[in-house]
């Protein structure tokens, strides 16, 4: 099972019910409570690209975000720590557009984690992105087509 990290304080009423609901689904979680650790805060923020409030998820080393991030998951029925993103999440966060032919990978969505992609077409400025987090992007060849296919 994936590593599941949640970053805390001890007064937080969001914490506590982000640590209630992965208990509730069995999910095993490695709290890292920042209330007065400066260095596990900043470890945090970095992680974050800048989120200086609490609780953050992590799911792996996709970051998931807040307390409300967590529960939309559950929502979804995607709290499942080995979920794969499906392109539907993706367009949702602005990083795919669906075309006539499928999805196309754009450098417009935020990316905050490292993702492996296989893709039949993206934009230069999508790899990059991808790259910037730490993930890649592998361009696949199409398909030729069988004689039966073309008729």
């Amino acid at each position: 099972m994936t590593s599941v990290e949640i970053y805390t304080t001890q007064y937080c009423p969001y914490c506590h019910w982000a640590k209630e609901l992965l208990s509730r689904k069995g999910i095993n979680f490695r709290e890292i409570d920042v209330t007065t650790n400066r260095t596990m805060r900043q470890q945090m923020i970095e992680r974050t690209d800048g989120r200086t409030t609490v609780p953050q998820v992590f799911i792996g080393s996709r970051h998931i975000g807040g307390c409300d991030d967590l529960y939309a998951l559950e929502d979804a029925g995607k709290l499942d720590p080995a979920a794969t993103i499906d392109a539907a999440a993706l367009v949702k966060a602005g990083v795919l557009r669906r075309t006539k032919h499928g999805v196309r990978v754009l450098g417009g969505g935020e990316i905050k984690a490292k993702i492996a992609l296989a893709v039949f077409g993206a934009s230069k400025s999508a790899v990059a992105a991808v790259e910037k987090a730490g993930g890649s992007v592998e361009i696949l060849a199409p398909k030729a087509e069988t004689s039966e296919q073309a008729a």
